[in-house]
């Protein structure tokens, strides 16, 4: 038998047959891949110590000097997280009418298809906030699976007159599509998925928040997002991603007109007071008595993820992500008067 019998004739009796149902066959054939390429380099191993005993010589291998040493697993490949398909526009309200990606769209799905590589947070109808510029990679199924899990319900009728920010959730799938789910924070609060609706919306845009601020743990912003140059008092819109410790830069405010940019020193004064003395506003001191204050003050900031945040001047500090108040404590709050002196 020559040797290139034996290497036939040793791959075909090493590669499984594949088996007969259909649904599996992409598997098997996956399988019987995996198979021939071990088999090709067991029996090409084989065939080399044959050639080494007859030759009666010593092969010795040496990796490639060139080829890049094994070492631990990377962590997200970054771009990817700025790579992924782009949001929706932006609805631009026509009066008594609805953006039809806020409405059931009927041949859809009334769940979001399994399988989603990506999703973005994307403004909505209703009240504006600045919108992350990554979108969530890692662990998508579990946004997936909060929204699916849902309760099923009616089309909206009768619901409080409120306001408050509306939002896009965007998944991105491997073939280029997407599927937009869009929810709202006041009125009813309903979450439309494709052809139907399901409740509360509140619990996909919470979770959607958490998931991407672990993401960030162990990612890397784009270089310069943490340095504007359009930070201004007059700002009302946020980031419902921010957080504190990630502020790079701030000014602080008077008023809607007067903003006294703060030193990085000083600013690394009061980020990490805010750490120290940031809570819920139940257990902030107030005593739920209604308090008139004459803190009108606030910092306008940016993170090093170029999210903007508004901390509100209030009662006993400053109001942060809602229901978290900060309360300066001494050395902070020396800061907060320089900066509020006259003549800065």
């Amino acid at each position: 038998m020559t040797d290139e019998q034996w290497l036939r004739e040793g791959l075909a009796d090493a590669v499984p047959e594949a088996p007969n149902a259909p649904e599996r066959a992409g598997a098997a054939r996956n399988r019987a891949a995996r198979s021939r390429r071990r088999a090709t380099a067991a029996t090409l191993a084989g065939a080399a110590a044959v050639a080494v005993v007859v030759a009666g010589t010593a092969l010795a291998f040496q990796r490639n000097p060139d080829s890049p040493a094994a070492g631990p697993a990377k962590a997200t490949d970054t771009r990817s997280t700025y790579d992924a398909p782009p949001c929706p526009p932006a609805p631009r309200p026509v009066p008594g009418q609805q953006d039809p990606l806020d409405q059931p769209r009927p041949g859809q799905p009334d769940a979001v298809p399994e399988d989603a590589t990506s999703v973005r947070l994307c403004q909505g109808e209703g009240t504006s906030f600045d919108v992350p510029s990554d979108a969530l990679v890692n662990s998508v199924s579990t946004i997936v699976d909060e929204i699916n899990g849902l309760r099923k319900s009616d089309p909206p009728e009768v619901c409080p007159e409120d306001y408050g920010p509306g939002y896009r959730l965007s998944f991105g799938y491997a073939d280029g599509s997407t599927f937009v789910v869009s929810g709202r924070l006041y009125g009813c609060r309903e979450l439309v998925v494709g052809s139907g609706y399901r409740s509360d919306a509140t619990v996909a845009w919470q979770a959607f928040v958490k998931v991407l601020r672990g993401q960030r743990e162990t990612s890397t912003p784009l270089a310069g997002s943490g340095t504007v140059d359009d930070l201004s008092c007059a700002s009302t819109v946020a980031s419902p991603v921010a957080v504190t410790a990630d502020i790079t830069q701030a000014v602080y405010c008077r008023g809607e007109d007067v903003g006294v940019p703060i030193p990085s020193d000083q600013l690394q004064v009061l980020v990490a007071d805010m750490a120290e003395n940031t809570g819920s506003s139940s257990s902030s001191g107030s005593s739920g008595v209604l308090h008139v204050c004459a803190n009108r003050s606030k910092i306008v900031a940016v993170t090093s993820w170029g999210d903007r945040m508004i901390l509100q001047g209030a009662c006993h500090g400053f109001m942060i992500e809602g229901d978290q108040t900060w309360t300066p404590g001494p050395g902070a709050q020396q800061v907060l008067d320089a900066l509020s002196a006259p003549g800065r």
